[in-house]
């Protein structure tokens, strides 16, 4: 057994004890816990039924705050699967539940969350203005950790617009704030979107190096969506620099993708690796669209 399905296995554990000595806001924060752990795992669906879950429970006992929360996670699972409207959806209902608690912090949230819904969208403008009002609100709150996310974002929202030199400068700003919050998983991702930032100016060693460190992170991090996600995105790159070991890499994605739940996400970096190791490269214009979707 590793050391997932040990976490999961205790997850459950609690959960069973919670509800017996009738401890509901215990037992939903194990229902969230093995929601979050069947995500790292890439089990979307086994996710959703977590969530749904809690949300119900939330929705028994009338709080609003735990119903907001779990709109939101709903939302992000219905993103990963790619449903981007109902996915909106439900980030709409937890933000107008924020609006009307006056809960900035997860109104910041919302808007954050709905910005990288019309990013999967393709309206890229969209994404920008929910994430500069993310972003406003953080700053007010002095919260750090919301802040570098948000600079990622937009830093993700610039390089879809091919703003390359502004791109960096929100990557940078991020980078610089978790790099004292320890936010390592905002961290891998800003250095990833530097990186793709290095190919789209075909300088690929630095490309390379970039989403090495990238990937290190996310190894640590027990995230194997983001994982194979930035294998591919080193096959590619290697594929680039006529370096024969991208087929072990890409070999290595298939491997990966073929134990996560499918979902437009993990198809698209199986297809793509599969293209790799058949004709050698891929359009240029892949990771622009495996990185939208991620």
């Amino acid at each position: 057994m590793n050391d997932r399905e040990n976490a999961v296995k205790f997850y459950e554990e609690s959960m069973r004890i919670k509800k017996e000595i009738l401890d509901r806001e215990g037992y939903l924060q194990s229902l969230v816990n093995i929601g979050i752990m069947y995500i790292n795992t890439g089990n979307l669906k086994k996710a959703l039924e977590y969530f749904n879950d809690g949300l119900n429970l939330s929705k028994e006992a009338g709080d609003k705050y735990g119903i907001s929360a779990g709109y939101i996670n709903l939302g992000n699972v219905y993103q990963s699967l790619g449903d981007f409207k109902k996915a909106i959806e439900y980030h709409e209902n937890s933000l107008k539940i924020a609006l009307v608690m006056g809960d900035k912090a997860v109104e910041s949230k919302c808007y954050g969350n709905l910005g990288l819904a019309y990013q999967c969208l393709g309206d890229f403008k969209k994404a920008v203005e929910y994430h500069e009002n993310s972003l406003k609100i953080a700053l007010v709150m002095g919260d750090k950790a919301v802040e570098s996310k948000c600079y990622g974002n937009l830093g993700l929202d610039y390089f879809s617009l091919g703003d390359f030199n502004k791109a960096v400068e929100y990557y940078e700003k991020s980078l610089e704030i978790t790099k004292v919050s320890g936010d390592i998983v905002v961290e891998a991702e800003s250095y990833r979107g530097i990186g793709l930032i290095h190919f789209k100016k075909n300088e690929f060693d630095e490309a390379l190096k970039e989403m090495r460190d990238a990937l290190n992170i996310f190894r640590k991090t027990g995230s194997r969506v983001q994982e194979v996600q930035t294998h591919i995105y080193i096959s590619i790159i290697l594929s680039k620099l006529n370096n024969p070991e991208y087929l072990d890499e890409a070999r290595k994605v298939i491997s990966i993708a073929e134990r996560l739940e499918e979902t437009p996400l993990t198809n698209l970096i199986k297809k793509t690796a599969e293209e790799l190791i058949k004709n050698g490269s891929v359009p240029d214009s892949r990771l622009d669209e495996i990185e939208i979707l991620g």
